[in-house]
């Protein structure tokens, strides 16, 4: 029997531009589908996906998305390319339906803001992404669903503010999915042709038995999403290597856990001190509650109740995570609620206003948005969001203004 071996990982090669050091590698931006990203289940159609690749080059490559204050903020400001900045995109294109481009990452930016990313390019090995991105979303039919998984809306004309890197977390299209940094996004395509050229004839030769790695296939199918029962798909998993399939199954695994980590912090849980912490959805905050433990020294001090640095620095790290991500999601809440009810307020009363609303909770605030009148616009509405653990930005705007000149009145009388 002949051997197929292809290579799943992409390579990264040193270029210069204007004289500094570049480490170009390949990038798989986005790929259709349903994604959940910070304004929730969205479809993304192939034809929206590849409408205007172009618009992605030269958009600014930053570590993680850019916040100000607690508030994601747009990564074209010249404090965020300083601090988090480290590249361009350049060369997007779609292929086969998805969004693919060229990532120029700045050696030295790179090793000065985050050395893992440049550790991780020099390796050879894939690093997760997000897009943060302006999109119309349109609303679906009622039920509507793609691939089995249902979405609400459907994200139409794309507009890129930055590429985020996410050398810790998990991007809404992860590279399990097909996207990040280094990821072969042409991989089943080459294996289905790999594959149907060495074909063996059907009449001539007698069904092949199973391959040891079945189980392992099977396994792949059962975790990850992105595989399916198809002929195709178990066709292509076959081929691959027994680690090749373990490292499949682990990612899965490991996205399957964070979720339920992420689910547990909210309902509250108890800490190795017994320590019990519970999150208030109203107020955005966690109260913890120490346990009380005996002691023979009746003089000593009544034990101090935790702050929520203490708190933060004393859970584990999955833990921590989990937290912040669920404090990121009431808070762009919070933003989102103040930023309805003070769309109509003239600007030199609505620093005052802003001030007051976002010392409210979160309960009381969606209470008065839902007394505050505001208009609603008929058909789709623009948001930006950010495929990963961050949110949109806040304070990039469309520009509208209209720069044509009029023509003049030209005179040739005598």
């Amino acid at each position: 029997m002949e051997q197929v071996t292809i290579n799943l990982v992409g390579k990264t090669r040193t270029e210069r531009l204007k004289g500094r050091e570049y480490l170009v590698a390949p990038l798989s931006l986005l790929v259709p589908g349903v994604l959940n990203g910070s304004a929730g289940a969205l479809y993304y159609p192939p034809e929206e996906v590849s409408k205007d690749p172009s618009s992605w080059n030269h958009v600014p490559i930053v570590v993680y998305h850019p916040k100000l204050n607690g508030h994601n903020v747009s990564a074209r400001d010249p404090h965020v390319l300083n601090s988090q900045g480290i590249g361009l995109v350049m060369r997007a294109k779609t292929d086969n339906g998805r969004l693919v481009a060229e990532g120029w990452f700045d050696v030295e930016s790179t090793r000065n803001v985050d050395n893992r990313i440049l550790t991780a390019l020099q390796a050879g090995k894939p690093i997760e992404l997000s897009t943060g991105l302006f999109t119309e979303n349109e609303p679906a039919e009622e039920g509507a669903v793609h691939n089995g998984k249902p979405y609400q809306f459907i994200a139409r004309n794309y507009r890129p503010d930055h590429l985020a890197i996410l050398p810790d977390e998990q991007g809404a299209c992860s590279v399990a999915d097909g996207c990040g940094v280094l990821v072969n996004e042409e991989v089943r395509d080459r294996l289905d042709v790999l594959l149907e050229s060495h074909k063996p004839d059907v009449q001539e030769e007698p069904e092949m038995a199973q391959t040891e790695s079945s189980p392992l296939v099977n396994e792949v199918i059962a975790n990850c999403e992105c595989w399916s029962e198809s002929e195709e798909d178990r066709s292509v998993l076959n081929q691959l290597s027994e680690d090749r399939l373990r490292g499949w199954i682990d990612f899965a695994k490991k996205s399957d856990s964070s979720e339920l980590v992420a689910n547990a912090a909210r309902e509250g849980f108890d800490d190795q001190a017994g320590n019990s912490h519970v999150f208030n959805e109203g107020t955005g905050e966690w109260t913890s509650q120490i346990k009380e433990t005996p002691v023979d020294n009746t003089d000593s001090p009544e034990p101090q109740p935790q702050t929520a640095d203490e708190w933060m620095a004393s859970a584990p790290a999955e833990v921590q995570s989990a937290v912040r991500n669920a404090m990121d999601i009431e808070t762009r809440e919070k933003v989102a609620l103040v930023e309805k009810m003070t769309s109509n307020i003239s600007d030199d009363q609505k620093t005052d206003v802003i001030e007051v609303l976002s010392a409210k909770p979160l309960d009381e605030l969606r209470t008065l948005s839902a007394l505050t009148p505001h208009e609603e616009k008929p058909a789709t509405n623009s948001v930006l969001n950010y495929f990963g653990a961050s949110a949109p930005s806040t304070n990039l705007e469309e520009d509208t203004s209209d720069d044509v000149l009029p023509l003049p009145t030209m005179s040739y009388s005598d």
